[in-house]
């Protein structure tokens, strides 16, 4: 049976998809992490096999999929090499850091035998839905403005590279951006 890849599981968003996925039993999942603490931290934490690199982990696994939940400055780089598999890749947001990341992301999906999708995880959220349909009904008129306040509250030590400009360009990146795509 294929099993599903996740890369950067020890991230929080792998770590938590990988304890419900298998918790719930959907599918197999096996995981890629680069961080020998890490992967030291995840074998006590989790039961799926864990590897320190994609092609390890292509290797050993019959992989049916990969989910890519690494820090945003490593996505273009992750996503180039899964696609070089042929297979589907779904990517968290943002596709990149800058343009041209992204555009390379979609040079390696047009060359493979596989897809790449984004994840915009906020757009199936049940209260950005109901702010849709508000907004769709015209329930209370139409828009005029639109303000948002987002606190994210503190981006510390859980995920260092958050604060770092030169591995995130901001917030708008990271979080905003599900604001624009709700209107």
């Amino acid at each position: 049976m294929s099993k599903l890849l996740i890369t950067g599981i020890g991230g929080g968003v792998g770590l938590h998809i990988t304890k419900s996925l298998t918790e719930q039993g959907y599918m197999d999942i096996v995981g890629v992490d680069v961080n020998p603490e890490t992967q030291a931290r995840l074998k006590s934490e989790s039961p799926i096999p864990l590897y320190a690199s994609l092609a390890e982990a292509m290797a050993a696994e019959d992989i049916g999929g990969i989910y890519i939940c690494t820090p945003d400055a490593t996505h273009r780089d992750v996503a180039v090499e899964a696609l070089t598999y042929g297979l589907p890749v779904l990517c968290e947001k943002p596709m990149g850091n800058r343009p041209e990341e992204a555009r390379e992301m979609l040079e390696a999906a047009q060359a493979s035998q596989g897809w790449l999708q984004i994840a915009f995880e906020y757009r199936f959220s049940p209260a950005f839905w109901r702010v849709h349909e508000i907004v769709e009904s015209r329930e209370v008129g139409a828009p005029l403005n639109v303000f948002n306040e987002y606190t994210p509250g503190p981006w510390g030590p859980n995920a260092p590279w958050r604060l770092d400009p030169a591995k995130n360009p901001g917030v708008f990146n990271e979080k905003l951006c599900h604001i624009v795509d709700l209107f």
